[in-house]
Parts: C-alpha cells; structure tokens; sequence
C-alpha cells in the first residue's frame, strides 16, 4: 500500500460532513462544547483518514476541518472479504459493531485502554446505548499508519472508534465533555 491511499477521501468526507452539519441543530440541548463536532465517515476503508474534527469559524459562520485521523471499526462491522470496509452497524450489547447517528462525547476517565473518552448516543433504539456498550474512544496499536501500511487497514476493535496512541491525548482534550459526534454511513 502506497502512503497516499492513508489520506482521505474528501468527496466521501465532504458528503459525511454535509450530513453532521445538517443534524446538529437537533441535538443543540444536548451540546456544551459548540466549538468542535466530530464526524466518523464508515463509508471510508479503514486504511484511509475517516475521523474528522471540525471547528466553529463565527466569523465565517462555517464549519472548518482542523484534523483528520485513522480510527477502528468493530469487527463485527466489517465486509465479510475486505476488512477495511465496514457495512454492519448495530445498537446491541456484544455485536462487536460500531454504532451510527448523532452522539455527544462525556467525560474521560481511565480504564484497560488508559485514558479514553466516553459516547452518549442521542438516537433511541439506534445508538441509546453507546454508553453502557462502552464504545469510547481510546488508544489502539492497530490504527497506526505502520500497521496500517504492513496490513492495508486498520485493525478492528469490539465497537471502539480507536485512534492512533500518538493522537488519542490532544483529540480526546480537545473533543471532551459535550462535544456532538457524528458516526455516518450512507
């Protein structure tokens, strides 16, 4: 695998971003932190950057990509014949499946992953339980752009959008407590 294909598709994340942005006003109750959203394109192999943070530009009043990273998908996610790719999203405890829709970030805490950030989903019976599935975000030797490139795709986890260890810290400080994540697939 060429070092380009770790980029993403921005036509794929264009269109993820259009979605997020068009849903974010529903969930403005739910919302502390306006300066950031995050968006997860699914639509996007796992090889490519699909994790978006965007900042709030007041003067532009527009939305601005200020960071894009690798992430993980759930095992029980993934196309059966090419791992990279993820088709299967579920709501249900032990799926190992990665969740959709709106989300708002929590708080951090440490546990067997060290410090991560917890989910809330905002979608009743399809993420409500995003929460108590702990799908968080959390560090991953397997989104990595050495193991990416050695095995042409992220590794997968039980649900978890992972993110590189060299990362995890400044994304999760950045995206904490209300932050409002948008995991999309068309």
């Amino acid at each position: 695998m060429k070092k380009a294909l770790l980029t993403a598709d921005t036509e794929l994340r264009d269109k993820a971003i259009n979605k997020a942005v068009a849903e974010v006003s529903k969930y403005k109750d739910k919302i502390k932190n306006t300066q950031f959203m995050v968006v997860v394109d699914y639509v996007s192999p796992s090889y490519r950057k699909r994790l978006h943070v965007l900042e709030f530009m007041p003067d532009d009043r527009e939305w601005q990509v200020i960071r894009s990273h690798h992430c993980a998908h759930g095992e029980g996610s993934s196309m059966q014949g090419n791992l990279a790719f993820c088709n299967k999203f579920s709501n249900m405890d032990n799926s190992h499946m990665s969740s959709l829709g709106a989300m708002v970030t929590d708080d951090t805490y440490h546990g067997k992953h060290g410090y991560s950030l917890r989910l809330n989903g905002l979608e009743p019976g399809i993420n409500d339980r995003v929460r108590t599935r702990s799908i968080i975000i959390h560090a991953a030797d397997y989104v990595t752009d050495e193991y990416i490139l050695k095995n042409n795709r992220a590794g997968q986890s039980w649900g978890c959008p992972a993110v590189d260890p060299a990362i995890y810290k400044s994304l999760i400080q950045l995206i904490k407590e209300g932050c409002f994540f948008y995991a999309y697939y068309e």
